[in-house]
């Protein structure tokens, strides 16, 4: 079967698309692996074939407008700002998208280019699957968790159908010029809505043991764990195992707590690391912190250290607690890694995890527009209890078992 698997934005988003093209390619299947440039170097190390999109999702984000946006909570503002930049990218990732999809069976793709992605389906004549990593099917049980925390009751299905008009306003204009480019029947609803009506496949990847699939979802949603980067994927990748200094580092002291500052909004990081060292202090504690793409300088000392790109799984196993944005392959690697876990939440399906670690009873949340110095050594404080421990401990055996990879794959096939 030819596959076209479309990641987009960062190294998190684009990992588990890429994961899965590399099981399907293992299983003998022909992959095309469509990602932005910034996503050039780690999806050509996989072997897949290569088809990029014209646009540097990193670069977008790491500007400084919209870094100020996201570290003061004005989604609205950045949503709009996102949207027009984007926009100036649009003909050459149109472009990017249809030499991607032009020989494939079936597409597989990221929610933020679904809508191109189903006209593309319509044009070449193959089938969309939707890939989630988180619950985006209506349901009863519970609202969107992009449009509020909060149970609606009655009102949750229709919270659902909000957002995906919410979303097709702001696709509606490309997918137009999409459809007209390609001489196709101009569309007047969201895809999802007629995903729904149609009862295409769709699949949604997460743990149950975080969030059980909820009763009313149709048997065409076909829910799945969550995928986690395979050990043989990490030696193709040349990321299995640690660094010799940091393998020392970790060795000449207690268990760090692991913070993962690379994804957020950090605007003043000389002042961020101060805190985070004050911290540190108070508590006795080591910290490990991932830069990721921020500009934190390396450094090193007995009490702090800095990272960069690292083998997590490895690195998570040598630590007691961690701290990172709630991003859902983030928030699922260092729960199977039995870490309780402290969630600085920014947007998007973040605070929604961060509200299932706290239920859970796995560690806490707050806003990251809410961290302070105080925040955050109470919300250590929590992570080292004895019952948090244990259950982030239980936790993580469970999900130790889960083969989500395998899963996924195993419904695109089917």
């Amino acid at each position: 079967m030819r596959f076209t698997v479309v990641g987009y934005g960062t190294r998190g988003d684009v990992q588990p698309y890429a994961s899965l093209g590399w099981e399907l390619a293992r299983r003998g299947h022909d992959v095309t692996m469509c990602a932005p440039e910034n996503m050039r170097a780690f999806v050509e190390r996989t072997g897949l074939v290569y088809v990029p999109l014209p646009i540097d999702v990193r670069a977008v984000l790491s500007a400084p407008a919209a870094q100020e946006m996201l570290a003061n909570g004005r989604f609205s503002a950045f949503m709009k700002w996102r949207g027009t930049e984007i926009k100036k990218y649009r003909p050459g990732m149109l472009e990017g998208l249809r030499q991607a999809c032009q020989n494939a069976d079936t597409i597989v793709g990221h929610p933020l280019v679904e809508e191109n992605l189903g006209v593309l389906a319509d044009h070449f004549g193959g089938r969309l699957v939707p890939l989630y990593l988180y619950p985006m099917w209506p349901t009863r049980h519970f609202a969107s968790i992009f449009l509020t925390r909060k149970n609606l009751g009655p009102l949750n299905p229709l919270s659902f159908k909000l957002f995906a008009q919410i979303v097709w306003k702001a696709s509606r204009e490309g997918v137009a010029e999409q459809r007209q480019t390609l001489g196709l029947r101009q569309a007047h609803t969201p895809l999802h809505e007629r995903a729904r009506s149609e009862k295409r496949k769709t699949v949604i990847s997460y743990s149950a043991q975080l969030l059980p699939r909820p009763g009313d979802w149709p048997d065409h949603v076909i829910s799945c764990n969550g995928i986690n980067l395979p050990d043989a994927l990490k030696e193709k990748l040349g990321e299995r195992g640690l660094a010799p200094d940091l393998e020392a580092w970790l060795t000449a002291g207690r268990p760090p707590i692991y913070i993962g500052f690379g994804s957020m909004p950090v605007l003043d990081t000389s002042r961020t690391l101060d805190m985070t060292r004050r911290v540190a202090e108070r508590l006795d504690a080591r910290i490990v912190i991932g830069a990721g793409w921020s500009n934190l300088a390396a450094a090193s000392d007995p009490r702090v250290r800095i990272v960069g790109e690292t083998d997590h799984a490895a690195l998570f196993a040598r630590c007691r607690g961690a701290v990172h944005h709630g991003g859902a392959g983030t928030t699922y690697a260092t729960l199977r890694a039995g870490l309780p876990t402290l969630i600085c939440s920014v947007f998007a399906d973040q605070p929604f995890w961060g509200a299932r670690v706290t239920k859970l009873g796995a560690g806490t949340t707050f806003p990251f527009q809410k961290l302070t110095e105080e925040r955050l050594l109470d919300g250590l404080r929590v992570l080292m209890r004895a019952d948090v421990r244990e259950r982030a401990r239980k936790l993580g055996a469970a999900l130790q078992q889960e083969r989500g990879l395998e899963e996924v794959a195993d419904a695109l096939v089917a």
